[in-house]
């Protein structure tokens, strides 16, 4: 009797190793989709691809019957799939968005700006200046 509640447990877990390592990879696919500049680092890749391999291997070990392997492979896939959904790089990147990167930028770039329009104001009017000469020149 020991026995079966065991097994059973153990399929239990493993489904909801499955289960949950599949709801992480999907809502980091809608992460992604919902936030098109985010850049997904290569460890993130790796890791989710690792994970899903993870995932084939357990179905092809549950359908052998190998409880105990598939348990195994389940709860890796898993964490794989946390450690990919919850990539420290990714989540900055979502709690730092592009409006903050302007607001931080915008003060580096303004005196920039004024610097280049300035220069282009004073390159019209000199340019201005000589087209008026010439004129004058030529008239005389």
């Amino acid at each position: 009797m020991g026995r079966c509640v065991i097994d059973t447990l153990t399929r239990l877990q493993t489904i909801r190793n499955l289960d949950n390592s599949i709801d992480n990879l999907v809502s980091l696919v809608k992460l992604v989709k919902q936030l098109p500049n985010i850049a997904i680092p290569e460890i993130t890749s790796d890791q989710v691809k690792k994970s899903i391999e993870l995932i084939h291997s357990t179905i092809q070990e549950l359908e052998k019957g190998s409880w105990s392997q598939a348990s195994k492979l389940s709860g890796d896939a898993f964490v794989l799939s946390q450690k990919a959904f919850f990539q420290k790089d990714m989540v900055q990147q979502v709690y730092f968005p592009d409006e903050h990167k302007m607001a931080v930028y915008t003060p580096l770039l303004g005196p920039f700006a004024t610097i280049l329009v300035l220069g282009l104001l004073r390159s019209l009017k000199e340019f201005k200046t000589l087209k008026i000469q010439e004129k004058t020149a030529k008239s005389e």
